[in-house]
């Protein structure tokens, strides 16, 4: 509390940009898998900054404004409706955010709505005269977004971006987090990025290269490289440099590690990992209770336990309703796989029994298979209101140890006794399931990604940590979640 009381006396403004680009925020997902994830979301990090800081300010449209103010009711200290559907092509999002930017009269830090903060920015932060969230160390990535755009040769770009776009690194800035107090500069910047879409009409949708994906060039690299040119200071939030792809789910993403880090950014692809959208459900369950179940009533038709006549009962469920949750889980699982062949089945079992041995063999051998995800899994994960006595039952169920942490169940069909295997997981297995129902990965690649969950200072440490995952990833291939089969080198 003292540190929210402290930051108003000098906090520059916290300000968000929300532009709904002509679509229904209650349908659509904007980067998330569903649109009751962006609002999840959205929640998060505005009711994380607000616990923080005392002025907090909304940039929006009528339809933004709609939803989350008056439907969510989310706790900004002022909300400006400045824009409409004809602000720019829906494509062309961050230009809202440029907008925000170039109506700023006074010092602010502009913070995106897939960002939360558990702890204040630090005042080297809140003084700064230029802020971002980091520099960028351009890879292969921007590299091809940009050949993208210069490839269409009837955009016209200035000489000083064409000069920097043919630098072995393009100079990029994260601007997840930006501001400052250097208004000045800031609104020539601005200028310079509308001078961009103006001059080429990027917002005639009659004009095909107007359909080019443009928005790390005008926000960020131009930011960038005028903030080279004219030799200005730029302060970063997160204190060093990352690669345009390397922003990694465990630093970035993990909101188990909430009161160690200062902020969370769920960047491009991490906003469709599951366990990244169930960890903010989870705390905004534990941090915002109310504010969650508003979120809820939004799609309670998505929810079967959650009716909107059930959500003022959210806080918890009785054992009999919790054990019939899991039960009718199960029910409609096995009437879904009713029609499975056999075939299909013995097809899977016999190259899980294959497996077994391959997950046998030595690790130097065992690197490079490949390791593949059973496509019939399906995932059951306990809710927060599952009552505790009625996961003691589980537990017996299952012939595991009550101390055991049972959030999560695998689900899949088997041919043997009643046609269905249920497997509690831990968390790294969970990590495990995520990262191959995406993609087959090369065991070693996946021990590898398992092991960075680790701190590991030592070599002994080292080969106690590979010990764990190989463990947790045979257990899997054992139940036949996961299979091993032999991958080129």
């Amino acid at each position: 509390m003292q540190n929210r009381n402290t930051n108003r006396e000098y906090i520059m403004r916290i300000i968000q940009t929300f532009w709904s680009g002509g679509h229904d925020p209650l349908k659509c997902g904007y980067g998330w898998n569903h649109a009751e994830h962006n609002l999840m979301s959205w929640s998060l990090s505005c009711c994380s900054l607000r616990n923080l800081y005392g002025q907090v300010e909304l940039y929006t449209d009528q339809r933004g404004y709609d939803v989350l103010i008056d439907k969510l009711k989310l706790p900004y200290s002022d909300v400006h409706v400045v824009y409409d559907d004809g602000l720019c092509l829906p494509q062309h999002w961050a230009y809202a955010k440029v907008k925000t930017y170039s109506m700023q009269t006074e010092p602010f830090l502009h913070v995106d709505g897939d960002i939360y903060m558990p702890k204040t920015f630090s005042q080297q932060v809140l003084v700064a005269p230029l802020v971002a969230q980091n520099r960028e160390v351009g890879t292969v990535y921007y590299r091809r977004m940009m050949d993208n755009i210069l490839c269409h040769q009837e955009i016209e770009l200035p000489q000083y971006i064409i000069d920097a776009l043919h630098e072995d690194s393009i100079a990029s800035y994260n601007m997840g987090i930006f501001g400052g107090s250097d208004l000045k500069f800031i609104h020539s910047y601005c200028r310079e990025a509308f001078a961009f879409m103006d001059n080429n009409h990027m917002n005639d949708s009659s004009l095909p290269y107007s359909r080019v994906g443009c928005n790390i060039l005008f926000e960020q690299v131009f930011f960038a490289v005028l903030a080279d040119i004219n030799g200005k200071d730029v302060f970063s939030v997160l204190g060093r440099s990352m690669k345009d792809e390397g922003y990694s789910g465990r630093e970035f993403c993990d909101l188990a590690y909430w009161d160690q880090r200062l902020f969370f950014h769920i960047l491009g692809g991490h906003k469709r990992n599951p366990y990244n959208v169930e960890m903010i459900r989870r705390t905004l369950l534990r941090l915002y209770p109310e504010v969650l179940k508003r979120v809820l009533a939004l799609f309670s038709g998505k929810h079967r336990r959650l009716s909107a006549k059930e959500i003022e009962e959210f806080r918890g469920m009785s054992i009999e309703r919790s054990v019939a949750c899991y039960e009718d889980a199960l029910e409609r699982k096995q009437k879904e796989w009713n029609s499975l062949s056999q075939d299909q089945l013995y097809l899977w079992e016999q190259r899980s029994a294959e497996s077994v041995l391959l997950m046998r063999t030595e690790l130097d051998e065992r690197r490079f298979l490949c390791v593949e995800c059973n496509p019939l899994i399906e995932t059951y994960h306990f809710p927060d209101v599952f009552h505790p006595e009625a996961l003691k039952l589980l537990h017996g169920r299952f012939g595991i140890e009550e101390q055991y942490p049972l959030t999560d169940v695998l689900i899949l069909p088997c041919l043997y006794d009643k046609g269905i295997r249920e497997i509690p997981v831990v968390r790294m297995q969970m990590r495990a399931l995520h990262m191959l129902q995406e993609r087959p990965i090369n065991y070693g690649d996946l021990e590898d990604e398992l092991l960075s969950y680790f701190t590991l200072k030592t070599t002994e440490s080292r080969e106690s940590g590979r010990k764990i995952v190989e463990h947790q990833i045979g257990e899997l291939v054992d139940k036949g979640v996961f299979c091993l089969i032999p991958a080129k080198r």
